[in-house]
């Protein structure tokens, strides 16, 4: 009996840590550590290429695409190719 109730309080307490720093952060150290620990090659770089497409949307939102068209289209190309990479790299099994 003294088990059960220890096991459920391990459980209420996961699930308030949980909402409390949210899934999203926890999913995300927890990938973080498992692509580290595999040492999948595959992995590292789909890593690489996702960091670069956030750091480059971000960018590109940055740059206004009626005054600085140049920069923002050789941008935009950069990212289709990193977002093709990427799908490429996702779609392997």
């Amino acid at each position: 009996m003294a088990y059960l109730m220890l096991v459920i309080l391990v459980l209420e307490f996961m699930a308030t840590a949980l909402n409390q720093v949210g899934y999203s952060e926890v999913a995300t150290a927890l990938w973080k550590w498992y692509s580290g620990f595999a040492k999948n090659d595959r992995l590292y770089k789909k890593d690489q290429l996702r960091a670069a497409i956030v750091q480059l949307r971000q960018d590109i939102s940055q740059v206004s695409s009626v005054d600085e068209f140049a920069k923002w289209a050789k941008m935009r190309r950069r990212l289709d190719a990193l977002t093709e990479a990427y799908d490429q790299i996702s779609k392997q099994a």
